[in-house]
C-alpha cells in the first residue's frame, strides 16, 4: 500500500512558501437523505480551484464516507475515485489520512490511482517525504532505519514533510504493548499515553529533519479530536475515546496542522486548524461558510490560511406560527438567502393540527422558486383537559364527580346521576371503614 513511487510532479524551489487545499470529513453518503450530489458538486469545485490556485498538494484529513453500520456502496467509492483522481490530474500531489468513520481498506483503493500527480494513502501512522519534482516516499513510524536511510540519502533535498496521524484506534496504538488495562479509565489513560508517544516521535523526526532538509516545508495531517474543539451549536465536543489538547499537535513543530474530525471550521492557533465539512451533513450545521481552507506555509514562516466556501446550498432553519383566523404558517423570510435548503419549524396544538398542515402548502410558495426544498418540522402539542374551579374545590370523590358531570354534561340523566353516586360514596365509606 506504500510502496515508493516516483511520478512527475510540481517542481518546488528550496524553502519556498507551498500552497495547500485542506479538505476533511467529507462524507459521502448514497442514502436518501445523505446529499451525495452537493458533496460531488463541493468535490468538483474543489478540483477546479486546486488548477486555479496552482496548488501544490491537497491534504484530506479523514472521514471520507459515512458508513452508516453498511459497507461502501458503489456510488460512494466511485465518486470518491473520480473526486480524488481530479486532484491528481490538475497536477498536485494528494495526501489522505484516514478518520474514524473510514474502515480498514475503505481508501487503500485510493493508491491504485494515477494521474500527472501522486496519490498517497494511509490508515498507520508515518511520515512520506517528497523531493523536488519525485514523487513522495513513505516511512512508516515504526521503521525508525528506513527513516534513518531517508534523511541521509545524498541526492535533490526535501522539499515537503508531511507527517500522518490517521484516526487514533486502539487496535493500532496498543497493538505492541502489555495486556490492556481492565477498567475504562485505565484503558482511556493507557490509550492517551500511547497517542502522546507517538506525538513525541513525529516530533522527534520534525527535529531530524530541520537539520537534514532546513528548507522542507513541515506539515502534520491527523484526524483526531481536540480537546475544547465546539461544535455547529457551539457546545463542546466531548465523549470521543481519545483527546488531545491542540498544543500536543503543535508540539510536534510543523508548519502547519491540517486536522479532521469536527464539521466546523475553527483555529486554535495561526497553525492548527479544522477546515469544517465541504458541505453541512443535516440541519444541525446551519453555517453558510462549509468548504475548506487554503494555505500557504513555509519552513518557519507562519502560514497564510484563507477559507474557502465549497458548498452549494446551505440549511436553513426558520422558525413558523400558526395563525388560527387566517389559517396560514407565518414565516419570517429575512434570514433565507438562496441558494438554501429550507426547514421550517412551528409549534401546533393538536387541534389546529390538521389545519396547520394544509396551510404548508402555502407556506412553501411564500418561500420562492429560489429555495431548493423545504421540510417541516411540527411540534403538536397534546391536548391538555383543564379541571374545572368547581372540580378543584369538591372534597370529596362523590363531589368531584358530581361537579365533573356539571362541567363537561358528561351525564346529564338525573335518575343515572343519583344511582351512580350512591354507588361510589357506598365504595367510599367502604374503603374508609376497612
Amino acid at each position: 500500500m506504500h510502496p515508493p513511487v516516483s511520478f512527475p510532479a510540481r517542481t518546488l524551489r528550496k524553502g519556498a512558501m507551498q500552497r495547500f487545499l485542506h479538505l476533511a470529513d467529507i462524507h459521502l453518503d448514497s442514502s436518501p437523505n445523505g446529499r451525495l450530489a452537493d458533496t460531488v458538486e463541493a468535490l468538483r469545485r474543489a478540483g477546479n480551484l486546486a488548477h486555479d490556485r496552482a496548488v501544490d498538494a491537497v491534504l484530506i484529513a479523514g472521514d471520507l464516507v459515512e458508513r452508516l453500520g453498511r459497507p461502501m456502496q458503489p456510488a460512494e467509492r466511485n465518486a470518491l475515485r473520480r473526486a480524488v483522481g481530479r486532484f491528481a490530474d490538475r497536477e498536485c500531489s494528494v495526501f489522505v489520512v484516514a478518520g474514524n468513520h473510514d474502515l480498514p481498506g475503505d481508501i487503500a483503493h485510493l493508491a491504485d490511482l494515477r494521474g500527472e500527480g501522486l496519490i498517497h494513502v494511509t490508515e498507520r501512522p508515518g511520515t512520506w517525504t517528497q523531493r523536488g519534482g519525485c514523487g513522495a516516499e513513505w516511512t512508516d513510524l515504526a521503521d525508525a532505519a528506513r527513516w534513518t536511510r531517508a534523511l541521509a540519502l545524498d541526492r535533490e533535498p526535501m522539499t515537503l514533510i508531511v507527517h500522518a496521524l490517521p484516526w487514533p484506534r486502539r487496535s493500532w496504538l496498543l497493538a505492541d504493548r502489555a495486556a490492556a488495562p481492565t477498567t475504562l479509565t485505565g484503558l482511556a489513560e493507557r490509550t492517551t499515553a500511547a497517542l502522546r508517544e507517538v506525538l513525541a516521535a513525529l516530533r522527534e523526526r520534525t527535529v531530524a529533519a530541520r537539520v537534514a532538509a532546513p528548507d522542507a516545508t513541515v506539515i502534520l495531517l491527523s484526524h483526531v479530536n481536540v480537546r475544547g474543539a465546539t461544535v455547529a451549536n457551539g457546545q463542546t465536543m466531548i465523549g470521543t475515546d481519545v483527546e488531545v489538547g491542540w498544543f500536543d499537535l503543535d508540539e510536534v513543530g510543523a508548519d502547519y496542522v491540517a486536522l479532521g474530525h469536527v464539521h466546523k471550521r475553527q483555529s486554535f492557533s495561526p497553525r492548527v486548524w479544522y477546515p469544517g465539512s465541504p458541505c453541512p451533513r443535516n440541519f444541525g450545521e446551519p453555517e453558510r461558510d462549509h468548504g475548506g481552507l487554503l494555505v500557504e506555509a513555509g519552513p518557519g514562516r507562519e502560514p497564510a490560511v484563507e477559507k474557502i466556501v465549497l458548498a452549494p446550498v446551505a440549511l436553513v432553519t426558520v422558525e413558523a406560527t400558526f395563525e388560527r383566523g387566517a389559517g396560514a404558517l407565518r414565516v419570517a423570510v429575512g434570514g433565507i438567502v438562496p441558494p438554501c435548503d429550507v426547514r421550517v419549524r412551528y409549534e401546533v396544538s393538536e387541534e389546529d393540527a390538521p389545519a396547520a398542515m394544509r396551510a404548508e402548502a402555502a407556506c412553501r410558495e411564500l418561500l420562492g422558486a429560489d429555495v431548493r426544498s423545504v421540510v417541516f418540522d411540527a411540534s403538536v402539542a397534546p391536548k391538555r383537559t383543564e379541571r374545572s374551579r368547581e372540580v378543584a374545590a369538591a372534597r370529596t370523590v362523590v363531589e368531584k364527580l358530581a361537579a365533573y358531570w356539571d362541567a363537561t354534561d358528561a351525564e346529564s340523566d338525573p335518575a343515572r346521576r343519583e344511582r351512580l353516586g350512591a354507588k361510589l360514596a357506598t365504595l367510599q365509606a367502604a374503603r374508609e371503614d376497612a
